[in-house]
């Protein structure tokens, strides 16, 4: 007893005034998320979170992990949770002995169970609940929501042109779905832009959000009032934004000026042949797809057609064969009437050059 006392009081000072504050903390009370809590949880689950189950556990937990860099973020996540969360973010090591990653997690609770069945349904074809954007879920965030998800999965351009939302985890229609919800709900216009990435010898293709122009910045206003003071570098700088267009338009001219006008052919070709070999790849795609869609229609119409032959009775299948004989002969006999017309012309033309 004696022993086991002293090493928690070598353990108790060991740690850091931090610490010591967390372990003398009471568990947590828990109790009913807030508004402002829920909201960050829909719009982190959008991006770096996740609400988890254990293995034979009942109650689901939130869990979410962010780079060194962003510790402080990763707090304030712990902050807004602290009367779901029993200790503070930890510090996470490679292999090196580097701490490369913050880390923290709640505690199993019911309100966390019910936002895992509304985000989490269950696939049949992978054959376990995946995370899967539906309406219902958008409907539920508002601004502040969706600045969570900014600070977690969203990206400015340098030159303040572009805002992107990371949604490269979930399928084209869940981001074509994102980017609908955007134009029509929140009057800001999205557009879901599929691009390809080369990965282990093969292209892979990612499907994220991309806000343009005005409507980037009125989404950047939006956002603004809930961005955190570590996360401020992504709302951007209009001093940032001029200097880097007039950078990047000297060292273009520059460039250009010392190079020879054989070069600038050759550039200028390699540009050509890859323009074309782009628009060749995204044609092929888009006529596979819509080979894929016409065949997926000739599929639904021949069942269509099945059904409703299937419902008809016997007098109305009769009356049908009845007119489709008719329209047949009506055809056949104007096919017959033109062949003989084609022929009657022909052989007068004979004729006529005979004589």
């Amino acid at each position: 007893m004696r022993r086991n006392a002293k090493d928690r009081a070598a353990r108790h000072a060991r740690m850091t005034s931090e610490w010591r504050e967390v372990w003398s903390r009471p568990k947590p009370l828990c109790g009913v998320i807030t508004p402002s809590q829920r909201q960050m949880l829909l719009g982190t689950l959008l991006g770096d979170g996740s609400v988890l189950r254990r293995p034979g556990g009942i109650n689901a937990y939130y869990s979410i992990a962010h780079g060194i860099k962003q510790e402080d973020y990763c707090r304030l996540k712990a902050e807004v949770l602290k009367n779901f969360v029993r200790s503070m973010p930890r510090l996470i090591e490679d292999k090196m002995g580097r701490k490369h990653k913050c880390r923290f997690s709640t505690v199993a609770h019911t309100e966390f169970t019910l936002l895992r069945a509304m985000c989490y349904p269950y696939c049949h074809e992978r054959k376990k609940e995946v995370k899967t954007v539906s309406m219902e879920w958008l409907n539920q965030l508002d601004w502040e929501g969706i600045a969570w998800w900014y600070q977690d999965d969203g990206h400015l351009r340098v030159d303040n042109s572009n805002v992107f939302l990371h949604t490269e985890g979930f399928t084209q229609d869940e981001v074509e779905l994102i980017a609908r919800w955007f134009t029509d709900s929140k009057g800001i216009e999205a557009k879901a832009r599929r691009y390809r990435q080369l990965y282990k010898g093969e292209y892979r293709y990612y499907c994220l959000v991309q806000i343009v122009d005005k409507h980037a910045i009125k989404f950047l206003e939006k956002v603004r009032p809930y961005i955190h003071q570590s996360m401020a570098y992504k709302l951007g700088d209009e001093s940032k934004k001029e200097a880097y267009r007039l950078k990047r338009s000297e060292y273009n001219r520059k460039r250009w000026a010392n190079i020879t006008p054989e070069q600038r052919e050759h550039w200028n070709e390699v540009r050509r042949q890859r323009h074309a070999a782009n628009r060749e790849h995204f044609n092929e795609v888009s006529r596979q797809r819509h080979a894929a869609k016409t065949e997926s229609d000739k599929l639904r119409l021949k069942e269509y057609h099945r059904k409703w032959w299937a419902a008809r009775t016997p007098e109305q299948r009769k009356h049908v064969n009845e007119v489709s004989r008719q329209r047949h002969a009506a055809n056949r006999e104007q096919r017959n009437a033109a062949v003989r017309r084609r022929r009657a012309a022909k052989r007068a033309k004979e004729n006529t050059d005979a004589n």
